[in-house]
């Protein structure tokens, strides 16, 4: 009887994609902290690329974010000069 004995769904598995700045700064300032006290090596200290890519990525999805929004501003500002001149010719023409 598979009725009483029915399969267990499979357990959630998440990684994130997106990264935990906070936790990522604090395990730069420990490591930071242990090369100045002289237990690592320079060479194993993170990559400082790493961090100004990120920031690089972050301020050009912001700048990709507001020209996205300058179209739909545009576009917005375009339907509604067209609509009031469309009502302008309208009543003009019902005038006549």
């Amino acid at each position: 009887m598979n009725f009483f004995n029915q399969p267990k769904p499979r357990k959630f598995h998440h990684e994130f994609i997106y990264v935990d700045e906070r936790r990522e700064r604090l395990e730069r300032l420990r490591e930071n902290a242990e090369y100045e006290l002289g237990r690592i090596e320079s060479e194993k200290i993170g990559s400082k690329v790493e961090g100004g890519t990120r920031g690089r990525v972050v301020r050009f999805r912001r700048i990709k974010r507001s020209a996205g929004n300058e179209r739909l501003l545009l576009s917005v500002g375009a339907s509604v000069f067209l609509i009031v001149l469309l009502v302008f010719l309208l009543l003009s023409l019902m005038e006549v």
